[in-house]
């Protein structure tokens, strides 16, 4: 079972759901909050929306990158579209900024549904097997 830190909105409940069927879960829907659990716990990997924090996923990336403690920590950088369109140019501007902060890796999902929380399930698992 691992540590995962999921910096998401709070209606992310899909996500939360899913995840902690597996692993334990710590929740922060701010960049404080975020940073608070990183500082009192080990975390195995930490899982990041685009929408968090009104889009500080950015914020988040470059704090856990910069920090000797933390650069080890695998990050997954994850799009909900929640069925809005997106514009390929600004999501793939999105993950290449998410891929030069340092994350791990990017996954698109369309909602938070519980199919998509178990499409980045699997991206956990393979991530944390490797």
């Amino acid at each position: 079972m691992a540590r995962v830190l999921l910096a998401a909105p709070s209606d992310s409940e899909h996500l939360r759901t899913e995840l902690a069927k597996v692993h334990h879960v710590y929740f922060g829907e701010s960049l404080s909050d975020a940073v608070m659990l990183l500082r009192g716990r080990e975390i195995d990997v930490v899982i990041c929306t685009t929408t968090f924090d009104e889009s500080r996923i950015f914020d988040l990336l470059r704090l856990i990158r910069s920090r000797r403690e933390w650069k080890h920590i695998p990050i997954i950088c994850v799009s909900l579209s929640h069925g809005r369109f997106v514009k390929d140019q600004m999501l793939q501007s999105v993950q290449s900024a998410c891929k030069a902060l340092g994350a791990t890796a990017f996954v698109e999902l369309q909602n938070d549904s519980e199919e998509s929380a178990k499409k980045l399930l699997m991206t956990v698992d393979k991530l944390l097997t490797c």
